[in-house]
């Protein structure tokens, strides 16, 4: 986090409990790049391995189903809340409570701080239970928020 917090000259909480690696992207000033591939994996098939940081987890991973690509999409949608908002979507004190949040797509949007619509919009399209019915990839390309905040 304090490399983190050196890149962007901020304070950030996150719930990062992963090696993880960050690097300034050389494509200019106020762009990073984080990457974690540990569990990384290449598959066309669905997978059934649980693994990653519980605040993280998509509810078919939780509920130990098979699962693809799109848990990945509901990764993203618990970063954007999490660095929007300060804490992840789901965090409960107890794992159990946490694992039944994410579960029940318990998801609510604090009144602080003062996040955009268009940003509620695409977390709320990216936390969905169904994963058939998350955003796709060119979806959240395409989306109002990104486009916006792209440039």
């Amino acid at each position: 986090m304090l490399a983190l917090r050196s890149f962007l000259g901020v304070s950030i909480r996150t719930g990062f409990d992963c090696p993880a690696t960050a690097a300034k992207s050389n494509q200019g000033i106020g762009r990073l790049k984080i990457a974690d591939f540990g569990w990384s994996v290449q598959s066309r098939s669905k997978r059934h391995t649980m693994c990653g940081t519980l605040d993280y987890l998509a509810p078919e991973m939780v509920e130990n189903k098979a699962h693809d690509y799109a848990v990945d999409n509901w990764t993203l949608g618990i970063l954007c809340y999490e660095f929007l908002y300060g804490a992840p979507p789901f965090e409960a004190e107890r794992q159990t409570d946490t694992f039944r949040r994410i579960m029940k797509v318990d998801l609510s949007f604090p009144s602080t701080p003062d996040v955009s619509v268009e940003a509620k919009n695409l977390i709320s399209q990216l936390l969905v239970k169904d994963s058939s019915k998350r955003l796709s990839l060119q979806k959240i390309m395409e989306h109002p928020w990104i486009i916006k905040n792209v440039t």
